[in-house]
């Protein structure tokens, strides 16, 4: 039987050629040897429907992104990257849905293996957490958002949505928000209270205002601070960013970040010790001219460029002094 095979050359083949998968990686559920595992996890909780398609727009679009990184002229074709496939995720089932979530996350974390989880809506990053937590039971959280998402409750008792997910992470020590961040919080808010909230259970807040009057170093050097030494997980939610640069998102708030601005950030997050990864809020059904799929895709790049650095220098102290 023949068997096709992408060339590792990427100059070799049409990119666009073949099945998609995350960046062209083989679809596998094999750990051994593996740098980094790619989950998609196509759940909402039904509030905002489109989210679902998240991963399959960023895989459609991912075989544009070429393998160096432009700015650490890294060339992330050292690591070992595989395409987990999908989560088997139940539409508003968050129990069913969570149970799963964990699990899979939990094979991959416990293979020693970074998780970048590719969503769907906020709420999937408790269940993320959840599995993160067994391994690594001091974990800080840096949250790129518009919204705390620390609110105790929606839609009278609703305890696990989007909007709550950080603060069930807190009650349930998931994360240590005393070492944690959150970045580009900005819009209308339900009360003055809002930020005071996040900042009550621990977590450091920057707004999309500080991030704009402060500069990107500074920014940086406040996250660096708080988290140098820490293991580290980085949820990504696209409303983050202005949606003049991110149309596809269902919570669009005016005034974001610029992608140039979030990737000036994450480029210089590379001494931090990350534990896994995941983006959020990405709505296919709200873009326009796949700009916010290119762009998810990017923003992952990005991260699988921080573990490469990370391993990098860890395999070769020496080039780091």
């Amino acid at each position: 039987m023949k068997v096709l095979r992408q060339s590792k050359n990427l100059k070799d083949t049409p990119r666009y050629c073949g099945i998609p998968t995350f960046f062209n990686k083989p679809h596998t559920r094999e750990l051994a040897g593996v740098d980094i595992a790619i989950l998609g996890i196509p759940f909402e909780m039904g509030s905002a429907p489109g989210n679902i398609h998240a991963p399959r727009a960023v895989r459609n679009v991912s075989w544009l992104v070429r393998s160096t990184n432009s700015y650490h002229l890294y060339d992330t074709s050292a690591l070992k990257i595989v395409d987990y496939g999908d989560v088997t995720a139940y539409p508003s089932q968050y129990e069913k849905t969570f149970a799963n979530i964990e699990e899979e996350v939990t094979e991959v974390v416990e293979a020693g293996v970074v998780p970048i989880c590719v969503g769907g809506d906020h709420s999937i990053t408790y269940a993320e957490l959840k599995a993160i937590n067994k391994v690594y039971p001091e974990l800080a959280l840096l949250q790129f958002d518009a919204h705390t998402d620390t609110h105790d409750s929606y839609f009278g008792d609703q305890r696990f949505t989007s909007g709550s997910v950080f603060r069930r992470a807190v009650e349930e020590k998931l994360i240590e928000p005393g070492i944690s961040v959150q970045v580009g919080l900005r819009g209308t808010l339900y009360s003055e209270n809002d930020y005071k909230v996040s900042e009550e259970l621990g977590f450091q807040v920057i707004t999309a205002e500080e991030v704009q009057e402060v500069g990107i170093e500074e920014v940086v050097s406040r996250i660096t601070d708080r988290l140098e030494g820490k293991k580290v997980f980085l949820s990504f939610d696209i409303d983050v960013l202005d949606p003049a640069f991110a149309p596809g998102t269902a919570r669009p708030e005016p005034g974001g970040l610029m992608s140039s601005e979030v990737f000036r950030i994450l480029r210089r997050l590379e001494g931090i010790d990350f534990a896994g990864f995941d983006t959020a809020e990405f709505n296919p059904s709200h873009d326009v001219g796949n700009i916010t799929a290119v762009l998810v895709a990017n923003i992952i790049f990005e991260f699988i460029s921080l573990i490469g650095l990370k391993k990098h220098r860890n395999d070769n102290p020496r080039e780091g002094v």
